[in-house]
């Protein structure tokens, strides 16, 4: 498995670390033997550990100047290096970039890369100006090299256009691992709480939320508003006078994060570019109602078992928080079809659905 990893002892960071933090260990005790190859951006030198629930992991470092004028050559390097030592029987990179574009170099096995992200939109989203315009054009050549270069590429949304440069010669949709404490609880919601998980990171909306805020309050005087994710001090100026409806919490644990979905009334995602994020299967285990901006891959994922704001300004969210607030048999099914979709990101279904597929590149071999 090429991937960006937390190394050992360190806790996940963003949605692909924890994607891959829980497909691991979930593989290895399936029985398969899993070898995780990571980036280490400030070594020099490779650094071999075992981590607590048995897996192998080698960080080989990719700290050069210039490496994307270089096209990640000396990571690409490292990782074929580290490969043909091992002598696996299959390569899995995880995200075009890093781990597909490495994983694209290897020849002589079965490689699967499994897209996460968006590489132009997230590129964009993180450096401004002529910059970040060179950058994303850069990465989007690479990205679309490991695209060529797989024998299958899973996406974690169904619609390959949302994330992947180009078509695949084979695609296959395998969802993300939600953890099974959003499945075991129950629903004890303090009405009307609506929860934001996005902390004030640009590109998960929040400012737009901030704004849509007295529309909502102004429908449902009662409203309150849970933000998640935030870091450092709340903001000094809360939107028209509506401060006092508004908490700020920091990054939660799942065990946490599912307590706060149990007391919520709905999951708002204002984002301005999403692929498949995590909580939205989490709220949909929980029971929780979704509201989402029709963006990247929200519309297609969350279509039939959420709100879906057709255009992201604030009066438009406003409107759809309101509606789902308010309930009605609409939304109850789409609670219900949430549901019957998170069943896909359990753990066992993940796994097997990564097993069945492997299986099928090596050949048809048996189970391990």
């Amino acid at each position: 498995m090429v991937a960006d990893y937390p190394a050992p002892g360190a806790a996940p960071v963003g949605g692909p670390q924890v994607a891959v933090s829980r497909l691991v260990p979930e593989l290895a005790r399936s029985g398969l033997e899993v070898i995780v190859i990571a980036p280490a951006s400030r070594s020099v030198a490779t650094e071999r550990a075992r981590l607590v629930d048995g897996v192998e992991m080698i960080r080989v470092p990719t700290a050069t100047r210039w490496s994307l004028l270089k096209q990640l050559q000396p990571w690409r390097r490292h990782v074929v290096s580290e490969v043909e030592n091992l002598g696996p029987d299959l390569v899995h990179g995880q995200g075009l970039i890093p781990g597909g574009i490495a994983v694209a170099d290897v020849n002589r096995l079965p490689r699967v890369v499994t897209a996460r992200g968006n590489v132009r939109a997230d590129t964009l989203a993180a450096y401004r100006g002529v910059g970040g315009i060179s950058r994303a054009y850069v990465r989007d050549r690479l990205a679309r090299k490991a695209v060529e270069q797989a024998d299958v590429v899973i996406g974690v949304n169904p619609d390959w256009t949302v994330n992947i440069p180009r078509q695949p010669r084979r695609f296959v949709y395998i969802p993300n691992i939600i953890d099974e404490c959003f499945f075991a609880t129950e629903r004890r919601p303090e009405q009307p709480l609506v929860l934001f998980t996005g902390g004030a990171r640009a590109i998960k909306g929040w400012l737009l939320l901030e704004e849509a805020w007295p529309a909502v309050r102004a429908a449902v005087p009662d409203a309150r508003l849970l933000v998640v994710g935030w870091d450092g001090e709340p903001p000094s100026k809360p939107p028209r006078g509506n401060g006092d409806s508004i908490t700020f919490e920091s990054w939660l644990s799942s065990e946490h994060l599912a307590v706060r979905m149990a007391n919520a009334s709905l999951l708002v995602v204002a984002s301005k570019f999403e692929v498949s994020p995590i909580v939205v299967a989490e709220a949909w285990a929980v029971g929780l109602p979704v509201v989402a901006t029709s963006v990247g891959g929200l519309s297609s994922l969350v279509e039939g078992a959420g709100v879906v704001v057709s255009r992201r300004d604030p009066a438009a969210l406003a409107r759809g928080i309101v509606h789902a607030l308010r309930g009605n048999e609409t939304i109850d099914q789409f609670v219900a079809e949430g549901r019957r979709r998170a069943e896909a990101h359990r753990a066992d279904a993940v796994v097997r659905a990564h097993v069945d597929l492997y299986n099928q590149l090596l050949g048809g071999r048996e189970e391990t």
